[in-house]
């Protein structure tokens, strides 16, 4: 009996230092201050920022009263290759696209078009879930605006969700494919927030079947177009390509071990340096919650 709590003992050690291994070779960024006092505080944390390789690069850009007051960059685009990062440089956006979405979604509401408060079968009547119980009340688009659907997130499932062509993909039919896999509440709609990417997929269903327009082509047409976004899309066009930042993965991270299980790895990842993976241009099949660049 000893002997059988000294070898569960030696097993519980090795795995605390493998993790402490793990998280040692893992690149940590570093505790964002409290505040700081000006542009040469700023500077110097964001400079130690992207030395920490989490991002590596970055461009950052301030505007008050409709003027450019602070715009710069640190770090590098493409290390590899020796491109360093300059404001210019274009981003995947990755979760931040939520916010057109949720811009569009409002647009429609002004126009008449879309009450927040309507359950989401009014607009998609293929939309079919299961409650926590009989009484549960219905999803309605606010609550897909706030995360308190109940809907459960799509990650790490959406990590596979990609492909390489520059072709769109159609949103209605994404969530009409997935949501079977995703359809049982995790909680009472309204009850509480928590945090989901499916909530913004099916806005984006909701703006294709209240538009009669991709949902690509009405952000385009209702946001990017009238502010003179030129370089922000849901492809690279020439004129963004000019000026492309390469992704990275961490080569210590919690999603790289699922990457061999959800797609092929050689073709995403382009090559390593040190302790980053960089990667091959991509694009996920998902816009509406995660696809702008």
């Amino acid at each position: 009996m000893k002997r059988f709590r000294k070898m569960i003992l030696f097993f519980i050690v090795l795995l605390i230092l493998a993790g402490a291994g793990l998280y040692a070779c893992a690149p940590h960024a570093p505790a964002t201050p409290k505040q700081v006092k000006d542009s040469t505080d700023l500077e110097s944390y964001l400079n130690q920022l992207v030395r920490s390789g989490n991002p590596p690069g970055l461009s950052v850009i301030a505007v008050k009263d409709g003027r450019i007051v602070y715009n710069n960059a640190f770090g590098y685009a493409d290390q590899p290759h020796n491109i360093k990062a300059t404001p210019d440089k274009v981003y995947h956006w990755w979760s931040m696209t939520k916010i057109p979405t949720a811009i569009a979604i409002m647009q429609l509401q002004e126009q008449g078009k879309v009450d927040l408060d309507d359950p989401v079968e009014k607009y998609l009547p293929w939309f079919d879930v299961i409650y926590p119980s009989e009484n549960s009340p219905v999803i309605t688009i606010r609550s897909l605006l706030q995360h308190t659907s109940g809907l459960p997130d799509t990650i790490p499932a959406m990590i596979g969700w990609v492909h390489y062509d520059d072709t769109m993909r159609n949103q209605t039919e994404i969530v009409k494919k997935y949501l079977p896999e995703f359809n049982t509440l995790r909680f009472e709609p309204g009850s509480k927030a928590v945090y989901s990417n499916l909530n913004y997929m099916v806005l984006g269903a909701v703006i294709e079947s209240v538009s009669g327009k991709t949902y690509e082509t009405f952000i385009a047409q209702h946001i990017l177009q009238p502010l003179g976004m030129s370089h922000t899309g849901f492809v690279y066009l020439p004129a963004m390509a000019e000026h492309e930042a390469a992704g990275t993965l961490p080569v210590i991270h919690f999603y790289t071990p699922l990457l061999p299980t959800l797609l092929d790895p050689s073709v995403l990842v382009r090559e390593r340096l040190g302790k980053l993976l960089w990667l091959n241009r991509v694009y996920i099949d998902a816009t509406p919650s995660t696809g702008l660049i």
